[in-house]
């Protein structure tokens, strides 16, 4: 883990248990905002949580607030609240330069984009303003990648871009945005793992993030639910690897990359954490014994999120309000919050939880009371 990783995890970890031992109404504002500015995108990647593909873009929520809007939601939060800029693809937007110029006036940013759009006038735009890190998925080698993306040529237009980014971030001799590759692992590119290494070294990117696949219609879904009823929210989705041939090819890779990771310039980061190489080992050969078995959540006391329509939610897709009828302070302190807030309180967390980059698992603990799922 790099020093910044350590900083922001230690101090993240800090605020949500000061807002989490306040109680249940969002006393203390968010410190982590993310922003969908659009559910538009030019990439239909086959895992993709939005669920967006060629053929139903019509039926996603339009993209409803304006580049004005974002910017004063943003002036509305904290000077310190960390803002994600995310979609969708958020250069699809017309107004993108707009919201990130305007937003970083105020606030430090991340992005997340696949960075197939990136021209000069962006890059001389990330270079500028205060975006902390750009995030970008790559899945594997070109032809893996341009597959799971659905859009050709994919692969070679994010690399090239990227390039050129990091080449004016040299010879500007700024350190920021930093470059964090993104990769989903799952049985059909656990074969990639070295390629992408070597690409990220190549690109000289200071993370490469390995996540794992799933497919949660709970969790960042554009289409929200009212409430928690939904049996979405009370079900295990699959999450990692599920044959044992392949849990146990991925125990293998990923104690070799627990190991590793600290070497070189590009850190490694894996969501969910991995303490080390035996815990990652103990994880994928016997993923089933720990679905029960997550640490508390303390998330909802500190993140917010809002979508294209400017709709409110916490992370799991439960619609808590709308920033288009009332402040962000009204969905942040209000009843629906709250109770989305006494049930996780309650519970540690919902079994539609299992699969979310911000799990904690507990190893080393038996399934606790009132935990089962």
């Amino acid at each position: 883990m790099s020093s910044a990783d350590r900083a922001y995890r230690l101090l993240s970890s800090a605020y949500q248990r000061a807002a989490f031992a306040l109680g249940n109404g969002g006393l203390l504002p968010p410190y982590r905002a993310q922003f969908e500015i659009t559910y538009r995108c030019n990439s239909f990647c086959r895992h993709c949580c939005k669920q967006h593909t060629p053929e139903d873009f019509e039926r996603l929520p339009p993209d409803t607030l304006t580049a004005r809007d974002w910017i004063a939601l943003a002036q509305s939060l904290p000077r310190f609240t960390l803002i994600t800029i995310t979609g969708g693809e958020p250069m699809v937007q017309p107004g993108f330069a707009e919201i990130v110029e305007g937003i970083s006036r105020t606030h430090t940013v991340n992005l997340l984009s696949n960075a197939t759009l990136m021209n000069d006038e962006i890059v001389d735009l990330l270079l500028r303003v205060r975006i902390v890190l750009l995030g970008t998925p790559i899945y594997g080698t070109p032809e893996r990648h341009n597959a799971i993306v659905r859009a050709a040529g994919h692969y070679e237009l994010t690399v090239d871009n990227l390039r050129r980014l990091q080449s004016r971030r040299e010879a500007a001799a700024v350190r920021r945005p930093m470059l964090d590759l993104k990769t989903i692992i799952d049985e059909n590119n656990l074969g990639d793992v070295d390629h992408l290494i070597d690409l990220a070294r190549s690109l000289r990117a200071d993370f490469l993030t390995f996540s794992l696949g799933y497919n949660n219609p709970a969790m960042l879904n554009p289409f929200l639910k009212p409430d928690l009823s939904h049996p979405d929210f009370q079900r295990l989705h699959p999450f990692g690897p599920s044959e044992p041939a392949a849990r146990r090819e991925f125990a293998k890779v990923f104690r070799r990359l627990v190991a590793q990771r600290g070497a070189g310039s590009t850190h490694f980061r894996f969501y969910p954490h991995f303490p080390n190489a035996d815990l990652a080992e103990k994880f994928f050969l016997s993923p089933d014994d720990f679905a029960g078995r997550l640490k508390s959540c303390m998330c909802p006391w500190g993140t917010i999120v809002v979508n294209p329509e400017g709709k409110v939610f916490p992370c799991l897709s439960v619609e808590v309000g709308s920033v288009c009828d009332a402040p962000w302070q009204r969905s942040w302190r209000g009843a629906k919050f709250r109770d989305f807030r006494r049930t996780i309180r309650e519970r540690g967390t919902l079994p539609a939880c299992w699969g979310c980059c911000y799990i904690a698992i507990d190893y080393f603990q038996p399934t606790r009371p009132g935990r089962e799922y």
